[in-house]
């Protein structure tokens, strides 16, 4: 994972100069972006480096949630199909939704970029 978020650009900005790249738990992992440009670098290699110690990354299982007021622009891919967009995921036992997470980030003096991340899980 460590090679997946080595970029100063990858995550959200989290406490100002602090970067949050991806919260893992278990076999779990929720990548975090500003751009989907980005999600989609960082996924790719996130699916590279699982690769090379044998592990694959599941397409079913694998959704990404926009965290915007625009359509998305670009599908994110992995093994060169596009992953399914959700307005709603659940991620250990908590359901996230993008109208909530909306809401949350619209009470937080973020700058505006930030409501543009993206999170795969």
């Amino acid at each position: 994972m460590c090679r997946t978020r080595d970029k100063p650009e990858y995550g959200i900005i989290w406490q100002k100069q602090n970067r949050l790249t991806d919260l893992d738990f278990a076999d779990d992992i929720a990548i975090l972006a500003e751009e989907e440009n980005v999600c989609q670098e960082m996924t790719t290699k996130l699916e590279e480096q699982s690769a090379q110690v044998g592990l694959n990354i599941s397409r079913e299982k694998t959704k990404v949630m926009g965290i915007t007021q625009r359509p998305s622009s670009q599908p994110i891919t992995i093994a060169q199909s596009n992953i399914e967009y959700v307005e709603r995921f659940t991620y250990l036992g908590s359901v996230i939704s993008r109208d909530e997470m909306l809401k949350q980030i619209s009470t937080l003096d973020w700058p505006k970029q930030q409501s543009r991340s993206l999170s795969t899980t």
